[in-house]
């Protein structure tokens, strides 16, 4: 196992190691094992962040399969470094040290949980159980939601949850293969005799809450045979802003900087700054449209978001049964409401507000504001090329 993986595994260690439980874990035994019939696995992080500090023990290193060659280099190589996943404070320019105190609460925690719906395929209706990961509910303070939030909004130390901190430096390097593997050794825009272009990310006031990931195998039936009995995705993207911070929003800059090594400071002086980003998409469908992924022809793979099939009761869900009115299934995912756990949303919104471009030398250009209600994506695949 190499250096680069480790982080990967930290971060889930820590996950694990950052839950608490104000009651002590017992040993049951087989029988009431059998007899058990919860809501699933609860994950409750408190006092949790993840930082990696050290650019040299610490990053993730993407690199792809086989040789590309570009302008004389022969593979290019991503490294995310200085990753922190923290509580927001006050600081702009540094990524946090605040630990989150209680990333959900115990009326409303992680949950890992098997279900079964019966719902749409391709000809009919059959059941079907996914495995699905379910962030906390978005119950923030004002919520209406009395189904999702039964035991009533967030409050406290659980309100962490909707003021993270994200902050990373992903940087894109042509290497040539007589380049030295890692991160050390970069000078300028230099690393190891290789070019290359630096994105720093930091988003402040970010939440999750709301999330959930589902996998399951996907039905036969489909005119598609590669759609038949493969690894299929579904889940609902949740990625909101609390707006209450001054330094709330999402900053992105195109830049190098060697101090970035260790005091992990980013630009506040330019590039694109999204004051109050929501981002609410669901992907995919129980039975009849997942998000797939496959191998291609010379060691390349794609990843397809299915079609919707030519099934009534499964396009009367994705759009509006048109020949009952009362029948509308599809309910548009915002950041105040996505359907319920059970019944997601079909259909997303991404807003973005008070959106600038900070030139360095120049004054701010305001780009104005920015709303896209009712996306759904129908179909789509991508396809990689020279892996």
């Amino acid at each position: 196992m190499t250096q680069h993986v480790i982080p990967a595994l930290l971060a889930i260690a820590m996950m694990a190691g950052g839950c608490s439980s104000a009651l002590a874990l017992e040993a049951a035994s087989d029988q009431e094992l059998a007899a058990a019939t919860g809501a699933g696995v609860a994950i409750l992080p408190e006092n949790f962040s993840l930082i990696m500090q050290d650019e040299d023990a610490s990053y993730i290193n993407l690199i792809p399969r086989g040789q590309v060659t570009v302008s004389g280099q022969s593979r290019a190589d991503i490294y995310i470094r200085n990753l922190a996943i923290t509580r927001n404070d006050a600081t702009t320019t540094r990524a946090s040290d605040a630990r989150i105190r209680s990333w959900g609460s115990g009326d409303n925690p992680f949950v890992i949980v098997v279900k079964t719906v019966t719902a749409p395929n391709y000809t009919g209706t059959s059941a079907l159980s996914y495995l699905e990961l379910q962030t906390p509910n978005y119950c923030p303070n004002g919520t209406t939601d009395t189904v999702n939030c039964a035991a009533g909004p967030d409050s406290g130390t659980a309100l962490d949850a909707y003021n993270i901190r994200l902050g990373a430096m992903i940087d894109l390097l042509l290497k040539q293969d007589s380049s030295t593997q890692g991160y050390g050794g970069r000078t300028g825009n230099s690393v190891n005799g290789s070019s290359g272009v630096g994105l720093q990310l930091i988003w402040n006031g970010l939440s999750i809450n709301g999330s959930r990931l589902a996998v399951f195998q996907t039905p036969s039936g489909s005119a598609n045979a590669t759609d038949n009995g493969t690894l299929g995705i579904r889940g609902v993207i949740r990625l909101n802003t609390n707006s209450t911070p001054a330094n709330s929003g999402l900053t992105l800059a195109t830049r190098l900087r060697s101090d970035f090594d260790t005091s992990r400071e980013f630009i506040t002086t330019e590039g694109l700054s999204i004051g109050d980003l929501d981002i609410n998409l669901p992907l995919g469908a129980p039975n009849y449209q997942a998000l797939t992924f496959g191998a291609a022809n010379a060691g390349n793979f794609y990843m397809e978001l299915t079609r919707i099939p030519n099934n009534a009761a499964a396009y009367n869900q994705a759009y509006i049964n048109y020949a009952n009115a009362t029948d509308v299934a599809n309910k548009t995912c915002t950041s105040a409401s996505c359907g319920t756990a059970s019944v997601p949303a079909t259909h997303g919104t991404v807003v973005m507000r008070d959106t600038v471009f900070k030139v360095p030398g120049s004054s701010t250009v305001s780009l104005g504001h920015s709303r896209i209600d009712g996306i759904f994506i129908q179909h789509m695949k991508l396809t990689t090329t020279g892996l």
